[in-house]
């Protein structure tokens, strides 16, 4: 009971972020340094977070392939139980990122292949409403990254921001050769529904 109130107080105070990691064994087991990567997605009960594995844009369908990957739970927060405030790892090295959460943020840790492309997208659909495009990029074997959305003014209500992908990195600002160079997943034609294509940028 003494326990079950602590989580519920963490949910209200900002400084409860510091909860207890959960390590996603299941996950930690594909790792192979060799021939993966490994990557920390952030996100909140305002963010809605997927990634595809193994896929460029063109093979990316934003309500097809990264919702199966929402719906295995490792990374969305929509209607979030207190249990479900823990971040799950795998064991990557903590961040500047990792070490400074935001009130409600959270992460999960998971692996890529490497050497072949993965689109990852976050979307801001509670408060501030923010759609950014979906992100592409190859991991390369045995490196570490992260992901997360960047609002790119000082007024996060005007809705303007971007998904972020990086090396791992122990500063509160990345050195610029630590920003993967990534494509941005745009629609074919007017339609967010049908084909896409990579828009390097």
């Amino acid at each position: 009971m003494k326990a079950a109130l602590i989580i519920s107080a963490c949910l209200f105070a900002s400084g409860c972020a510091q909860i207890v990691p959960v390590v996603n064994e299941a996950e930690q087991q594909k790792y192979d340094p060799a021939s993966t990567a490994r990557i920390r997605v952030y996100s909140n009960p305002n963010l809605r977070a997927s990634y595809t594995p193994g896929k460029s844009c063109e093979e990316y369908k934003a309500n097809a392939d990264a919702e199966v990957s929402r719906k295995k739970g490792q990374v969305n927060l929509l209607g979030m139980s207190p249990g479900q405030y823990e971040n799950e790892v795998i064991g990557m090295r903590p961040s500047w990122h990792s070490a400074h959460l935001s009130y409600r943020e959270k992460y999960s840790e998971l692996v890529l292949p490497a050497g072949v492309p993965t689109v990852i997208s976050i979307i801001s659909f509670q408060g501030v409403m923010c759609n950014a495009p979906a992100r592409s990029f190859t991991p390369r074997a045995g490196k570490d990254y992260e992901a997360y959305l960047a609002f790119q003014t000082k007024h996060a209500a005007l809705g303007i921001c971007q998904v972020v992908i990086q090396e791992l990195s122990d500063r509160e600002t990345p050195e610029p050769d630590e920003v993967v160079k990534t494509g941005i997943c745009v629609p074919v034609g007017e339609s967010r529904l049908g084909n896409w294509r990579t828009e390097n940028k």
